[in-house]
């Protein structure tokens, strides 16, 4: 009878089985240093600080979209004293800016337009029909006539200039501080521009600050 002679040959590990299996076991744990390695070069060469998921952000802030107006802070116009830079302003009115003590002391726009008058201002600028806008506002309104109402208003223009239709949001009652005030409307057929605007109806006084018009239904914060 013939020996099996697979493991007559002892290896220097204590045998032949033990041997493979150790010299397995020491590949494998040799690949797994290697990868851990790999795995650290690449965390080093990543930038520090939270991954785009850990990041919180509030819903308000991640849905509201740029502000399109030009001005979203109030600058000095040295050529239209009291009135801000890039603000067209109408009716039986006078304007001033006045510091805004809940912002830092900046600068807001006031208006005032006499008893029984009409009066206000706006900014003027491209729009798109059928997009949504939000148009936003950080407003005080100081004084009303009787019966006189400030509005907040939306007007739309075709590229002839033709007024096309406008949404507005009144506002009936005075206010101890700023107050955030908004309204959303979608721009009809053949809007080109959308005059973003703020009026008195029947005399009375406000001061604004932080004019926004975005797209989309969510103001800006």
């Amino acid at each position: 009878m013939t020996a099996d002679r697979r493991n007559s040959h002892p290896s220097p590990g204590g045998g032949s089985l033990w041997g493979r299996g150790g010299t397995r076991i020491r590949v494998m744990v040799a690949l797994a240093a290697l990868v851990a390695a790999a795995l650290a070069f690449r965390t080093a060469l990543l930038p520090s600080g939270p991954s785009p998921s850990a990041v919180r952000t509030s819903p308000s802030i991640m849905a509201t979209a740029p502000n399109l107006l030009p001005f979203s802070m109030f600058h000095i116009d040295r050529q239209h004293p009291g009135i801000a830079e890039g603000l067209v302003v109408w009716g039986a009115s006078s304007f001033a800016l006045a510091a805004n003590p809940e912002f830092d002391g900046r600068l807001a726009q006031q208006v005032d337009v006499r008893p029984g008058e009409r009066g206000g201002a706006w900014f003027e600028v491209s729009a798109r029909a059928g997009t949504t806008y939000t148009q936003s506002v950080s407003l005080r309104v100081l004084a009303l006539s009787p019966g006189a109402q400030v509005e907040l208003i939306l007007k739309w223009y075709s590229a002839s200039e033709e007024l096309l239709g406008y949404q507005t949001e009144p506002i009936s009652t005075t206010d101890a501080h700023y107050t955030h005030r908004f309204q959303t409307a979608t721009a009809p057929l053949h809007t080109a521009r959308v005059r973003f605007a703020v009026n008195i109806v029947g005399g009375g006084s406000y001061v604004m600050d932080a004019p926004v018009l975005n797209v989309g239904t969510t103001a800006s914060p």
